[in-house]
């Protein structure tokens, strides 16, 4: 299907698929750009990319993720920032200033405030109007405008007028209100997102998964292991087997599988040559390079998984730290330690890149010392984003 989304002010038309109501995944072109305007959009929306939308006063509003891992990254912020699993999130935000609002509400009505009183109410005011600031929420917006006219004590005519000061707080609160309804009302589909989401991720690492297990069956088999074997019934049918196995990757079209997709093509093509030729032990060499890209695209949730866990982290450190917050922190640092040097391990044994046309191998693990030397500091922001570079090596 085409969809005519917007970026950064300008409109492109897109060939998309439809993954859920919300998301839309980026057809590959299949030719390179031909026109400025051309370019221009596969810069904006690139082959393989995914595009998350939101409605917002009336507007579609376009996110583009350039991995499928960011994408799955984004969605599980913006629950988290909404309160599904941090304390301080929106939702929690928002009945604090709610019980602000009130309370300041009926500090205002009723009588002139004494100069104690004024100053207590300006300071609420200004707390509820810079946590506001900035939004983009219609709700929201609604209620910073209205705190923002309630600063002032003083009405039009420059009068004394609590009354109005009281109406203008009152309609903040009622926007801040309205947000309170809509945020449990919004988690649902955020969570339909990160479903679809995951599920696609889980299918298109079982298909590496499977591949991969394939390629070394036929390592493993007598086509390398018997020097007399009929070259010519080899070639031929090895030709078929090329041919199944450049079908089986076709439906890695989401970044980053598609890059893991084409290496292993232009691998396939290489080998099909040699394979016309008899050239087994070249074969035999493209193979391995191909089951090393393989197991290592296998090891990005893993990797994501660490930085699912430094974010846990950086949300406990931000609460009060008890007993109970320094514990956690423990467990889950303890766990980002070992599963990091597990994953280092198994990579330096399965992954050797030696024949990639692009080695990734040791400055990624180089990036994974870098999160266990960090991690042992107690430096968690550095080491959630030394994980994040990790994973986009791959």
């Amino acid at each position: 299907m085409r969809r005519r989304f917007a970026y950064k002010g300008r409109h492109y038309h897109v060939v998309v698929q439809r993954l859920s109501p919300r998301i839309y995944l980026v057809v590959s072109r299949g030719r390179k750009p031909q026109t400025p305007y051309e370019r221009a959009a596969r810069k904006a929306f690139p082959d393989g990319s995914i595009v998350v939308t939101r409605r917002q006063k009336g507007k579609i509003i376009t996110q583009v993720h350039r991995s499928l891992f960011r994408a799955i990254r984004g969605r599980v912020n913006i629950a988290r920032r909404y309160g599904r699993s941090d304390a301080r999130g929106e939702r929690a935000q928002m009945k604090e200033m709610l019980e602000s609002g009130r309370a300041t509400l009926k500090l205002i009505l009723g009588r002139r405030a004494s100069e104690l009183e004024e100053e207590i109410v300006t300071a609420k005011l200004e707390k509820i109007y810079l946590g506001l600031d900035g939004t983009r929420s219609f709700w929201k917006e609604t209620a910073y405008e209205a705190v923002c006219a309630a600063m002032s004590p003083f009405d039009s005519l420059g009068r004394f007028n609590p009354g109005v000061r009281g109406n203008y707080l009152s309609t903040g609160t009622h926007g801040l209100e309205m947000r309170a309804v809509e945020i449990p009302q919004i988690l649902p589909f955020i969570d339909f997102d990160l479903i679809v989401l995951m599920k696609e991720r889980d299918r298109l690492l079982a298909i590496c998964q499977e591949e991969s297990a394939k390629y070394q069956q036929v390592l493993n088999s007598w086509i390398f292991r018997n020097p007399d074997a009929d070259t010519a019934y080899l070639s031929k049918n090895f030709a078929g087997w090329v041919d199944k196995r450049e079908r089986a990757i076709d439906p890695l079209v989401i970044m980053p599988f598609t890059r893991t997709a084409y290496h292993i093509k232009k691998d396939l093509a290489e080998a099909r040559e040699f394979g016309a030729k008899s050239n087994w032990p070249a074969v035999e060499r493209i193979l391995k390079r191909i089951v090393a890209s393989l197991k290592l695209r296998l090891f990005q949730p893993e990797i994501e998984k660490q930085v699912a866990r430094l974010n846990m982290i950086l949300e406990a450190l931000k609460d009060k730290e008890d007993d109970r917050v320094n514990y956690l922190v423990i467990d889950w640092s303890h766990g980002v330690s070992s599963d990091i040097a597990v994953i280092r391990n198994e990579i330096r044994q399965n992954c050797s890149d030696r024949d990639f046309r692009n080695p990734v191998v040791r400055p990624l693990l180089t990036r994974l010392g870098n999160v266990s030397n960090l991690v042992y500091e107690k430096n968690w922001l550095e080491a959630k984003e030394e994980t994040k570079a990790a994973s986009a090596l791959i």
